[in-house]
C-alpha cells in the first residue's frame, strides 16, 4: 500500500514510525513535491500538519482536479479558494450567510459563489456536485460535513475533504480515501 504522510508533527511522526518510509523533504502544498511523492497515484494521503487550511490544500492537491465545490468555510474557504485558483482549478462557493457570500464574491471575482445551503442536497445538485471533480464540506458541524460528503460521494465526486475536528466521528470515515482529521 502506497500513503503519503504530509506534516511530521506529533501525528505525522507516529504514523510514519510504524510505516516503511521513505521521506522527502518539501513543502505539502507545493504541486511539484506532490507529484515526486507520487499523491496521486497513493491508496492514502494523510494531512497532517498544524493547521486545517494546509491539510484541506493538500488532500486536494495531491489530485488532479479541474472544478471544486466548496461548502461553507469563511477563512478556510477563501485560503482554499486563493490555491486552486493560483493552479488553474475552476472553484465554486456555497455560503449560506448573505454577507458573507456577497464579501467572498467581492473578494473573488473568478469564483463562483453561491449564496445558499451548502448541506441541502436540491441545492448542491442545482449546482452540478455531480459534474464536480472535488468536494470540500467546511460547515462548523462535523456531522454535517460527514453526511454531506457521504452525499457527494453518493453523486460520483471522486475527491471528497470533509473538515472534521472531532476524532470520535472517526468510525463515520473508515471507507473514506482521504479524511483530514
Amino acid at each position: 500500500m502506497n500513503i503519503v504522510v504530509a506534516g511530521v508533527g506529533k501525528a505525522g511522526h507516529a504514523l510514519v514510525r510504524q510505516l516503511d518510509v521513505v521521506g522527502l523533504q518539501g513543502s505539502g502544498t507545493d504541486v511539484d513535491v506532490l507529484r515526486e511523492a507520487r499523491a496521486a497515484k497513493a491508496n492514502l494521503v494523510i494531512a497532517a500538519t498544524s493547521t486545517d487550511e494546509t491539510d484541506i490544500v493538500i488532500c486536494l492537491l495531491g489530485r488532479g482536479l479541474k472544478e471544486v465545490m466548496i461548502a461553507g468555510g469563511s477563512r478556510i474557504a477563501a485560503y482554499l479558494a486563493t490555491r486552486l485558483l493560483d493552479m488553474n482549478i475552476a472553484v465554486k462557493i456555497i455560503k449560506k450567510n448573505p454577507d458573507e457570500a456577497l464579501d467572498l464574491a467581492l473578494r473573488f471575482p473568478d469564483v463562483t459563489v453561491i449564496c445558499g445551503d451548502g448541506t441541502d442536497q436540491a441545492t448542491l445538485l442545482s449546482e452540478n456536485l455531480d459534474g464536480m471533480d472535488g468536494f470540500v464540506s467546511l460547515t462548523d458541524n462535523d456531522e454535517e460535513n460527514v453526511i454531506i460528503s457521504m452525499f457527494a460521494e453518493q453523486q460520483g465526486v471522486e475527491h471528497v475533504v470533509p473538515k472534521v475536528n472531532r476524532v470520535e466521528l472517526g468510525f463515520l470515515l473508515e471507507n473514506r480515501a482521504s479524511p483530514m482529521p
